[in-house]
């Protein structure tokens, strides 16, 4: 089977688990879902790799701090928190990207399931860091890796419970 189609097989399984039996990839291949108003999450499938990817848009960065959270997130980079995800920026968008990559062959609805909701809870993490920075001073040159929370935050309710989707 064709990655796009697998992934389409994917969306409208995972739909239906969701209650959104209409979930299908658009005229792009894309799927774009918000969650609890807060996220919107895009997937596409990368059918050069067979790659499941997620993204999000995290928020905008103050010129004046971008270089130190680009230290942040490149240190991240190099040790994150949850292997499967990375830090991007969206130049045109000007925003910094919450990005992640899995193989679409190997995925089940459960395990996207537990991937999106490890993947929502790190947004949720960096949203509010993104936040912090804002107002922080911009520091000269990062001295070491950012703190990591002690409990990472956590969605009170099951966020795929409050899911919208959209062509």
């Amino acid at each position: 089977m064709a990655y796009e189609e697998e992934f389409g097989r994917l969306m409208r399984e995972f739909g239906t688990s969701i209650g959104l039996a209409d979930i299908s990839p658009n005229d792009e291949g894309l799927v774009m879902l918000a969650f609890d108003e807060l996220l919107v999450v895009h997937f596409g499938v990368r059918a050069d790799r067979g790659e499941l990817a997620l993204t999000t848009a995290l928020g905008s960065v103050d010129p004046d701090c971008r270089a130190s959270l680009f230290a942040r997130l490149l240190a991240e980079n190099f040790f994150p928190a949850e292997d499967d995800f990375y830090f991007a920026w969206d130049a045109v968008g000007e925003a910094v990207l919450l990005t992640a990559k899995s193989p679409l062959a190997a995925l089940t609805v459960e395990d996207l399931s537990a991937w999106l909701l490890r993947f929502l809870n790190q947004a949720k993490v960096w949203r509010v860091r993104l936040q912090e920075n804002q107002s922080e001073t911009p520091a000269a040159e990062p001295t070491e890796r950012p703190p990591q929370p002690a409990a990472t935050p956590t969605f009170t309710t099951n966020p795929m419970l409050h899911a919208a989707s959209w062509a």
